[in-house]
């Protein structure tokens, strides 16, 4: 499961966020939050649910799983060598921090795709009343 975290879910969520925060013209930054807006709501086949909440909701159950695995302690300890205890742990550990960044990567996207609306809307108040 970490690997599609890893592989799949985080270039895409580091990508939307890179080019949602890209400074860029009007006419462009409307085209970005049209692609962003698009992002969100791609349908997850067989079942309904938008993608991005599926995946932000996905992520963090995985992470909150991948911490309590870390957090566990091995029932096998006294067979496993010294070795092998470690690189469970440094496993356990890494799946735990990826799923952390790609949960708060997919949070951080949404709050500023949210704030970039919010401005929209605050400079199109704006140019209305200067008219």
């Amino acid at each position: 499961m970490w690997a599609a975290c890893a592989w799949v879910l985080l270039p895409v969520a580091i990508a939307l966020l890179v080019i949602i925060m890209i400074p860029l013209p009007a006419f462009l930054d409307n085209f970005v939050l049209q692609v962003v807006k698009y992002a969100f709501h791609i349908r997850v086949p067989f079942f309904g649910l938008e993608w991005f909440y599926t995946v932000l909701v996905g992520s963090g159950v995985l992470c909150a799983m991948k911490l309590q695995s870390l957090l566990a302690t091995d029932k096998n300890e006294n067979s496993i060598n010294g070795i092998q205890l470690k690189a469970s742990r440094w496993r356990k550990e890494r799946n735990f921090w990826i799923s952390a960044t790609t949960f708060v990567i997919y949070f951080m996207l949404w709050r500023y795709y949210a704030l970039k609306l919010e401005v929209k809307k605050l400079k199109e108040k704006s140019k209305e009343k200067s008219n």
